[in-house]
């Protein structure tokens, strides 16, 4: 191999590792996350393909019209325009609107911390898309194969024309950088492409309810429900569940079912007309059960529709137990 390819070699795997080694760097010393968006609902001012840059701040910093990043009920990032945040005593909740939707997100976003959206590069989704591809990875790792063999291949032998042969100081030297390039490349291109996210700007689609629109997803469980404990000095004792509204077209189905059964012993259906953020609660007797440990399990679904549902569920233990004078009490917890 001639001189100049080597050379070339050289300062190809040299120049490509000093390049992801610098983005590593930058974006470590900075602390931005660079976010890939894979769909357009945030066009015209970031589209599909374009790479932006973010940055952590706390749920005070969060203003109406900031671009951030969070992680849906499905674990799916997204990032969108802040239309409203509601301050509460850890953090936030957020209202998220893509600027391409023509409504906002139907889940609400309770957060204590977002990445806020610094600046974006258009188009440079594509290109890290493409290096953290199959095809980019071979492409590099077929890149340092050939440094590596650049460096530790055989010298010009005593046939090889004279004007090709490096001096055996000149080689040497360039031999270990090509090493030292090929190994920057190697372990650097990998952090590069490892510390991006994709995220969506996912469009809303609405489509006509009893009670309002809603959009192409899936409905967002509830948090976990509080269990009240109702001590009656006469009488049964109950117990009482409490969460907040997700969304004002949902209700919520609730089954009372013995620990380790699918069976439904108690049933029913909460939450119709109550706003976002406001209290849902559920109360349950003893009625119909025998003594032991029990599971309220509690589905969110819209209003209009019975198989439409959440896909994770609540689950809060409850007991049944007698007292001394013979009521039938439920309490919180299993026995």
């Amino acid at each position: 191999m001639t001189h100049r390819v080597r050379e070339a070699l050289l300062w190809a795997g040299a120049a490509l590792g000093t390049l992801c080694l610098g983005w590593t760097f930058v974006m470590a010393a900075f602390g931005l996350t660079p976010l890939v968006f894979t769909s357009g609902s945030m066009s015209p001012a970031i589209a599909a393909g374009d790479l932006a840059f973010a940055r952590t701040i706390d749920a005070d910093d969060i203003r109406t019209g900031d671009v951030v990043s969070v992680v849906n009920a499905e674990g799916v990032r997204i990032t969108h325009r802040v239309v409203e945040a509601e301050p509460w005593e850890h953090g936030a909740t957020l209202t998220l609107k893509g600027d391409a939707n023509a409504a906002p997100d139907v889940e609400p976003y309770a957060v204590t911390s977002v990445e806020r959206v610094a600046f974006a590069v258009p188009r440079a989704g594509y290109v890290i898309n493409a290096a953290a591809s199959p095809a980019g990875t071979f492409a590099a790792g077929l890149l340092v194969a050939l440094a590596l063999a650049v460096a530790f291949g055989r010298r010009p032998g005593p046939r090889e024309p004279a004007d090709d042969a490096e001096p055996r100081q000149g080689g040497s030297r360039a031999r270990g950088t090509i090493t030292v390039g090929a190994a920057l490349l190697a372990v650097a291109a990998v952090s590069m492409t490892t510390t991006v996210q994709p995220t969506r700007a996912a469009f809303t689609d609405p489509a006509a309810a009893t009670t309002g629109t809603f959009g192409a997803h899936t409905v967002a469980s509830q948090s976990a429900p509080s269990c009240t404990a109702n001590t009656v000095t006469l009488g049964e004792d109950t117990v009482t569940l409490r969460w907040n509204q997700v969304d004002p077209r949902y209700v919520y189905a609730w089954e009372l079912r013995p620990n380790g059964s699918t069976t439904v012993v108690q049933s029913g259906t909460v939450g119709a007309g109550v706003a976002q953020g406001a209290q849902v609660s559920v109360t349950v007797g003893p009625a119909g059960t025998s003594n032991g440990n029990y599971n309220i399990v509690v589905t969110a679904r819209p209003s209009t529709s019975t198989s439409w549902a959440a896909a994770t569920t609540t689950t809060t233990p409850v007991r049944r137990f007698t007292t001394a004078l013979f009521w039938n009490n439920m309490g919180c917890g299993h026995a």
